[in-house]
């Protein structure tokens, strides 16, 4: 098994853990603008690193290595497999599940998509099981990615789901009571 994925998911955390860094500090002008830029690459690298994670769950019987995958070849394996795939998304904003639509046929495999950019539409449209993780790791963690993969696979009645979620700035909406 290759190391790139592993290493692009800890490449991913370190832009990340950047990208909030700068966003905490005064910044203003073109160090404001640098600071997006940094925020848009670590929403790049979770697309990608999100995109890799759904391959390596699919892989196919022809041994295909680790982080050989596309987005192409995702949605060939799914529709041959007669597979489906369904996204819950929230620091992407949809950008996973538009990578995997702009591909020619695939609505045989991509069954919808669910845009969760804030707390109470992440509760209300990914799972119950949200709201327990919201009040005991945060919506940015990994218990409630899971749990908006499985409100979004339930949702949409797909063979697989996804969720992608993380922090896209300093600012922190109001507590759901």
């Amino acid at each position: 098994m290759s190391s790139r994925p592993a290493a692009a998911a800890e490449l991913q955390t370190l832009v990340q853990a950047v990208a909030i860094g700068l966003f905490v500090l005064p910044l203003s002008g073109p160090w404001l603008t640098g600071a997006w830029v940094v925020m848009w690459a670590a929403v790049v690298l979770t697309v990608l690193t999100g995109v890799d994670y759904v391959v390596s769950a699919v892989r196919d019987s022809r041994g295909r290595p680790a982080g050989h995958w596309t987005h192409r070849a995702l949605i060939a394996d799914l529709t041959v497999r007669r597979q489906s795939v369904a996204t819950a998304e929230s620091l992407t904003a949809g950008l996973l599940a538009a990578t995997l639509a702009g591909v020619a046929g695939a609505s045989v495999a991509l069954r919808g998509g669910l845009v969760t950019y804030i707390e109470d539409t992440k509760i209300a449209l990914a799972g119950d099981v949200a709201l327990s993780c919201s009040m005991r790791s945060g919506l940015s963690q990994l218990p409630t990615a899971r749990a908006m993969a499985v409100g979004a696979r339930q949702r949409c009645a797909s063979t697989w789901g996804v969720g992608l979620t993380g922090v896209a700035g300093p600012e922190r909406t109001a507590a759901i009571r």
